[in-house]
């Protein structure tokens, strides 16, 4: 795993991330506050995994 796809993945996730903020804020209403955290781990983890599977790295 590089140093670029850290970095891509990183820049990335946090950009979907920042898009769908007012839907994941309106979570809160209904839900425990942690599903923020929840929500930001598994967009940075499925950004990775999907920037390592079209890159054609292995971690």
């Amino acid at each position: 795993m590089s140093l670029k796809s850290v970095m891509l993945s990183l820049l990335l996730s946090q950009a979907l991330f920042l898009c769908g903020l007012p839907f994941f804020l309106q979570l809160r209403l209904y839900l425990n506050p942690l599903v923020i955290i929840v929500v930001w781990f598994c967009i940075l983890l499925f950004v990775s995994f999907a920037v390592l599977y079209f890159r054609g790295e292995t971690v």
